[in-house]
């Protein structure tokens, strides 16, 4: 995997939880295991906005593989992505809104991960081990697996 990376979408009081959670991404990325050389690339819609809130909602990404070269625009840069498994999740907004340490977010991110658990278990990728892709990253946002504190 060469590319792991969360896209956050934020709004006032969810700036910190935002820088967190990529922080945790990068983490996540320079630790995880070879899952097979299927998926290059992943990226994750964070989605941080209040539901709420009608002018923020933002609608859910499905799992989608798209195999091969792929290039978006994020934050005014190009970048190219290749055989890519792009998803979103949603983490509570109470759980994120105003929080700025590590355990708070990753447990956030761990439970919103739960919720599309089924979702990637049934995206068929050939040569990606999404079993062992879904345990890992579970268990690194998890309390029990997280090595990173406060």
């Amino acid at each position: 995997m060469d590319v792991f990376g969360f896209f956050p979408i934020t709004e006032d009081g969810t700036q910190d939880g935002a820088r967190i959670a990529c922080e945790l991404a990068h983490e996540f990325s320079r630790t995880a295991s070879d899952f097979g050389g299927g998926v290059k690339s992943i990226t994750v819609t964070l989605i941080l906005t209040n539901p709420q809130d009608l002018g923020t909602n933002h609608k859910d990404k499905r799992p989608v593989f798209h195999p091969g070269i792929r290039r978006i625009e994020a934050l005014g840069t190009v970048v190219k992505l290749e055989d890519e498994l792009e998803f979103s999740i949603r983490p509570d907004f109470a759980a994120v809104n105003g929080v700025n340490n590590k355990t708070d977010i990753a447990n956030a991110i761990a439970s919103a991960l739960m919720e599309v658990h089924s979702q990637l278990a049934r995206t068929d990728i050939p040569s990606f081990d999404m079993k062992c892709f879904l345990s890992e990253i579970g268990l690194f946002f998890s309390s029990e697996g997280r090595v990173c504190g406060d």
